[in-house]
């Protein structure tokens, strides 16, 4: 029969949701579209927020984000139920999910042991899981990659009760199907333990064989072709019983690591082989020093030699002893406490040559702890670590390193004086550290005033609870049942609930002080919360994921009401530019008077979400590439109903502008019901430079408005940025482009709209504005604004838009789309708001700012089976910085995108550096600017392609000198002339703006701008 643990625990079958943690942030999430099977098994798995989804879904997530340093992160997975269930072996795949293997009962139905396989992504979210019966019994022991991609499980299996065990061989496929699989076997039992994959596509395995009178046991080595079939086996080993237990590829052949009993009878020696490729010996070593040895793994090692971990001593401390390829043995380590047993069930290597094992440690003689320990090159022990719930027993059974520097621990774990335990899954950092405490409670409305929660009280989801201990916060969020659950550290901290604005209260304003003693340790911590004001808080976003030429566009609005009453009789006005034509929408459409479309949304209760598409045509002609298309999208009801800002004077700025003729005009009008009390003043850029003397300054009436006219733009960019008067609500600041106004066929200036921030600060505006594109790469991120001149300058206060464009590049049909995105350290984490996109999707935060966007039933068919539409998927979020980023301060964005089980695709880098507005964009003059009284220069053309003239007039010079500057003010260029025409070739200068000075005599007589085509 199969081997089976002395002992067994059992792990409590509470159903929770579970979380993680992580370093800086954490966040949960709940797996969508679970079988019943996975939900069962979700002992700890992340919980879940509730959100607005893309297309009229909700979703849930719950997030967890720590701003400060934790002192350890990890997490811990429990897959189980009530019988027996125990993981074998983990690998982390090449999607840098995980896949682990092992037995369970729990949810045959037989009621016997099958071969129980989960695969989870990065964070441990279940992908999918998978029981295979094809017998009486069946366990696993081992897996590895194949060389197309697919997976290899090696273990045994009883065909029937009575018979004997046989090596059971499965095929699988990246999502658990089963490809085939086979048995190898003779008369008496043969039991696999470890396999290797060959370079010849096969694979090898060892195990032990036992005749038919199980009367000799020995080392079984296997060789396998890569369709299973063996082609030829091995026996090692001594008249006493002998059992193989690891193997490894070393040169051409194999290490071969195993047990024999010893002489007395009673306990195992270690005995090592080194055998060619056709299983003959080349060495063979034995460690028999004690009364008890014990092999348990074997690795290669990079140097070219070998590590072993296992057991020794008849009190059992682990074992680590590092050989050469000669059989050498170059250094044995033992780890234990005096009368505490320890023991190494498995081993692996990191870059810097040092050894980390795991197994178990018994604490006590009631409570075993899962062992992970830490050992350099040379075997000196540099930290030990025992991992465990004092009322549950824990062990590892396999450990590899992660590609995050961390370790992910496969094994079981069970409650004390049960005989039943659960497969478990620990994944920690690079110390061997992970977070075990949880606070749960529940957000409502407290209806009583009572602040305690009675039934019938509505839950409040998608509310943050924020628990701080020093520099150290957490932040943890309300699923649709209102519940939070937040993984932490021991220590004092002061847990308080955030409301989404300031229209909802809570009971407890200066939060609940709680401390975490020990370790697993858990509370219950209740908020309650209650109208501060009943007023509906509408939010809008619209987006689409790129402008193509003469293309169908799909933009899609999303709308939510945050506030504290129902939104009664809600509607979105959206605007489009005047290149893009409407076609329909998802949702019936009012033409207005002012050619905005209106959609009535009906009624919005608070807390409820909604989204619609509208579709729209992108003009054929007339339309240049880089050129920008606008769409603005406003909700209502907008109303404020806090109290006013006693400075405000009621007065509100809007700006408009056009391009009529040969002249940009803007208008900045007072919508307001009161007088301006101030003066204030506005800005123009025109294309990246401040212009001087037409910056207008403004103090209006209610209702008045002034004009600032432009003349001959000869087809630059300008834009207008206006000032509110003090203490005006909200986050406006208007701001408008004119983009391409010229003469008909003159050359335009592109790429300068999107440098700047637009005026949707505000949550009920939403503006789109994208350059179009002639070309649109399969995996892209596009950052918004994209900042001022070649080093992307903002300001610290503006808020970024990023949107993650991708396309199935594939030749199948991709059911999930995970996006990772490591946001800057000048980036707050907490701020960030999930937008538009193609796809409902789950949105996650954690490890001090890794936002990770899923798409699971995504179903995006392949780019050459399927409309454009049909092959991309698009999304949106945005997120502010941190306060206080100094000047200088660069950050750098870029999202790696996962489709299904493949290899991930990195997007490109957005870059931005920060300063003060409008501080780092050049001034100059509105086009020239003469010193020297009653002297005139016309510049013509300008812009210019091959040759500019500069013609003075007014008084005669013999020697001009013109100096030509970049935006820096490096001086590029300087020429003489001898007479009062200047005649300036291009020659090297490229495409772009460059101001320049006209000296005589030393004396300045004129400065401007000079615009390279």
């Amino acid at each position: 029969m199969m081997d089976q643990q002395k002992k067994r625990f059992f792990f409590n079958n509470r159903r929770f949701l579970s979380l993680f943690s992580a370093k800086r942030s954490c966040i949960f999430v709940l797996h969508s579209a679970v079988k019943e099977l996975e939900l069962a098994l979700m002992k700890l798995r992340p919980a879940n927020k509730m959100m607005y989804m893309r297309t009229f879904v909700v979703a849930l997530i719950l997030f967890v984000l720590a701003a400060g340093e934790l002192k350890a992160q990890g997490w811990q997975f429990n897959f189980g139920g009530s019988k027996e269930d125990e993981g074998w072996a983990v690998l982390q795949t090449e999607d840098e999910g995980f896949i682990v293997v092992g037995f369970g009962e729990s949810f045959g139905t037989d009621n016997d042991q099958n071969i129980f396989v989960v695969r989870t992504d990065i964070d441990g979210t279940i992908l999918w899981t998978k029981y295979y019966d094809e017998g009486f019994q069946e366990q696993a022991r081992s897996i590895i990659p194949t060389a197309d991609g697919n997976y290899l499980i090696v273990g045994n299996i009883i065909g029937k009760p009575g018979e004997r065990e046989n090596i059971y061989l499965l095929k699988i496929d990246r999502k658990g199907g089963l490809l085939w699989s086979k048995q190898f076997g003779g008369a008496g039992n043969e039991r696999a333990n470890d396999v290797v994959l060959d370079s010849d596509g096969g694979f090898s395995v060892i195990g032990t064989s036992k005749n038919a009178t199980e009367e000799d046991e020995n080392i079984l080595l296997v060789k396998f072709d890569a369709e299973g079939t063996a082609t030829w086996s091995k026996t090692y080993g001594t008249p006493r019983k002998d059992e193989g237990k690891s193997i490894t590829r070393i040169g051409e052949g194999y290490a071969l690591l195993g047990n024999s009993r010893n002489e007395t009878g009673f306990d195992n020696n270690i005995v090592l082989y080194r055998v060619d490729k056709l299983g003959n010996i080349i060495w063979e070593r034995r460690i028999a020093n004690s009364f008890r040895e014990e092999g348990r793994s074997i690795i290669t090692t990079q140097d070219g030699g070998l590590a072993i971990a296992g057991v020794i001593n008849d009190n059992s401390d682990a074992l680590i002893v590092k050989y050469d390829a000669n059989g050498n043995q170059r250094w044995m380590r033992s780890i234990g406490d005096a009368n505490v047993e320890e023991e190494a069930n498995a081993i692996t290597e990191l870059k810097d040559g040092s050894l980390v094992i795991t197994g178990l440690k018994l604490v006590s003689s009631v409570n075993v702890d899962l062992l992970v320990a830490k050992v350099d090159a040379k075997g000196n022990i540099l930290w030990e670590k025992a991992i465990g719930d004092g009322e549950f027993t824990e062990e590892g059974r396999d450990i590899q390193a992660t590609k995050a520097g961390g370790y992910i621990i496969t094994g079981y774990n069970g409650q004390l004086l049960n005989t039943f335990n659960d497969l478990i899954l620990v994944k920690t950092d690079g110390a061997g550290n992970t977070i075990t405490n949880r606070v749960n409670g529940q957000v409502f409305v407290d209806r009583d005033n009572q602040c305690d929660f009675d039934n019938g009280e509505s839950p409040l989801s998608g509310w943050i609870v924020k628990a701080t201990k020093g520099i150290d916060v957490v932040y943890g969020t309300t699923n649709a049942e209102g519940h939070y659950s937040i993984l932490l550290d021991t220590g004092i901290y002061n847990l308080k609930v955030l409301p989404p604005n300031r229209y909802w209260s809570t009971c407890s304003t200066e939060g609940v002080n709680v401390r975490l003693r020990e370790f697993y340790d858990s509370l219950n911590i209740d908020f309650g919360a209650k109208a501060a004001v009943n007023c509906p808080f509408m939010e809008v976003d619209i987006t689409t994921p790129f402008l193509a030429q003469c293309s169908e566009v799909d933009y899609i609005v999303n709308y939510c009401n945050t506030g504290t009453v129902t939104a009664q009789n809600a509607y979105v006005d959206l605007a489009l530019d005047n290149k893009l034509t409407f076609q329909s929408a998802s949702l019936s459409a009012e033409q207005l008077a002012d050619g905005k479309l209106r959609f009535r949304l009906g009624n919005v209760a608070a807390n409820g979400c909604g989204s619609f598409t509208v579709k729209t045509a992108l003009d054929c002609n007339g339309v240049a590439n880089g050129q920008t298309g606008l769409v603005s999208a406003r909700v209502f009801p907008d109303t404020f109903c806090l109290d006013l800002d006693p400075r405000w004077d009621r007065s509100s700025i809007v700006v408009r502008g056009i391009c009529k003729k040969d002249t940009v005009i803007f208008e900045i009008q007072n919508i307001g019901k009161g007088d301006m009390k101030e003066r204030k003043k506005g800005i123009v850029v025109q294309d990246d430079i401040i212009m001087r003397g037409v910056n207008p300054t403004y103090q209006l009436q209610s209702g008045k408005s002034i004009e600032v006219a432009i003349p001959n733009p000869n087809g630059s960019t300008f834009r207008l940025f206006a000032e509110q008067s003090e203490g005006h609500p909200g986050r406006s600041l208007p701001t408008v482009a004119v983009e391409g106004c010229a003469e008909d066929g003159k050359p335009i200036i592109t790429g300068q709209v999107t440098q700047f921030p637009e005026n949707d600060q505000d949550p009920f505006v939403s503006i789109d504005i994208q350059e179009i594109l002639s070309a649109v790469q399969s995996v892209a991120l596009r950052g918004h604004p994209k900042g001022y001149g070649k080093q992307s300058t903002i300001d610290a206060k503006t808020d970024l838009t990023f949107t993650v464009i991708f396309q199935n590049s594939g030749s199948d049909t991709v059911q999930r789309v995970v996006i990772r995105d490591t946001l800057s350290q000048a980036i707050d984490p907490t701020t960030v708001i999930p937008g538009s996109s193609s796809h409902p999707y789950f949105l996650e935060v954690y490890e001090g700012g890794i936002v990770k966007i899923t798409f699971d039933s995504i179903n995006l068919l392949p780019a050459n089976g399927g409309t454009a539409q049909k092959t991309y998927g698009f999304v949106e979020f945005r997120a502010s910085q941190k306060p206080n980023n100094p000047t200088g301060t660069v950050i750098d964005n870029r999202a790696t995108v996962y489709f299904d089980y493949r290899l991930p695709s990195g997007t490109n880098t957005v870059r931005w550096r920060i300063d003060h507005f409008p501080d780092f964009v050049r001034v100059l003059t509105s086009s020239q600017e003469v010193f020297v009284p009653g002297v005139k220069v016309d510049i013509y053309p300008n812009p210019f392609s091959e040759m500019v003239t500069l013609e003075v007039k007014g008084r005669q010079y013999n020697r001009l000198q013109l100096n030509v500057y970049d935006l820096s003010g490096k001086l590029i260029q300087q020429k003489f002339f001898n007479s009062n025409i200047c005649h300036v070739y291009r020659d090297q200068l490229a495409a772009g703006i460059y101001s320049y000075q006209l000296i005589s005599e030393g004396q300045l007589i004129n400065t401007g701008k000079l615009i390279v085509r």
